[in-house]
């Protein structure tokens, strides 16, 4: 397929369709948290359902546009796979700042490596596989333009942490820049690896880092969020900093012909 017919109303269906996948998902897991369905593994089965779903959506608007080779999901073989090391030094972070892992049964862990399996491929499938690879083409291939792609396909992931808005205006800001920061990254990445594999694991496994202290503990609706502070706020994202640095390195210096 070429040139799509009004490709920016594309664009707005999928981010609005996707908004409200994530809001009914928590709207559908809060009523079911209160009706008594309140354990670990039932809240995370709820979630990990609805990844799966996503990820089945997100491979059939890849096929749909004919975007598999952007996507890189057309090969298994990575080139510049040296390129995901960097990023590593997220996930040690997240492990240093783990809080006390208590013992939990073999299905809550279980169940939680699968989950965060489905994040890293949902979210890197559906903002980088889809939206980025049809950003990039719909637009002339330009430096400008594949900038823009990437950059605007992260930021779209990064506002749509804001559905959630329970961390106060610094915690959502934060999130928001965090999730920005790292979606450049991936998304630079994608073009020089030309991989989805790769960058859906290395998410994976940042996700792992940080939420492998919550295994077993359910998700309390009822709980109030402790407000970040601006100063902690901005000490998380001088951390992610060089991930936005590094993804617009690896933008600049990718190849035109083989975007």
């Amino acid at each position: 397929m070429g040139k799509t017919n009004k490709p920016y109303i594309v664009v707005f269906l999928f981010i609005t369709a996707l908004s409200l996948v994530l809001v009914v998902r928590d709207r559908v897991h809060e009523t079911l948290f209160n009706q008594g369905f309140d354990t670990y593994a039932e809240g995370i089965s709820i979630r990990l359902l609805v990844n799966v779903l996503l990820i089945i959506g997100a491979l059939i608007l890849i096929k749909r546009f004919k975007l598999s080779d952007d996507a890189g999901i057309g090969s298994l073989k990575t080139k510049n796979w040296l390129l995901l090391l960097f990023p590593l030094y997220i996930v040690l972070i997240n492990f240093l700042s783990l809080d006390e892992i208590q013992d939990r049964s073999w299905l809550d862990f279980s169940l939680f490596l699968v989950y965060v399996l489905s994040i890293g491929f949902s979210e890197e499938l559906l903002l980088r596989g889809f939206l980025q690879s049809y950003l990039i083409k719909i637009s002339k291939k330009t430096k400008r333009n594949t900038i823009f792609a990437v950059v605007g396909s992260a930021l779209i992931f990064g506002l749509l942490h804001l559905i959630y808005f329970n961390k106060g205006i610094y915690g959502e800001l934060t999130q928001v820049g965090f999730a920005t920061f790292l979606g450049v990254m991936f998304g630079g990445i994608l073009l020089r690896t030309n991989n989805m594999f790769g960058i859906a694991m290395l998410h994976a496994f940042i996700d792992f880092a940080a939420k492998l202290d919550s295994v077993g503990i359910p998700i309390d609706f009822n709980k109030v969020v402790e407000e970040d502070s601006l100063m902690n706020s901005i000490f998380i994202l001088i951390i992610v900093l060089p991930c936005l640095v590094y993804g617009l390195i690896l933008i600049k210096k990718a190849k035109l012909d083989t975007v």
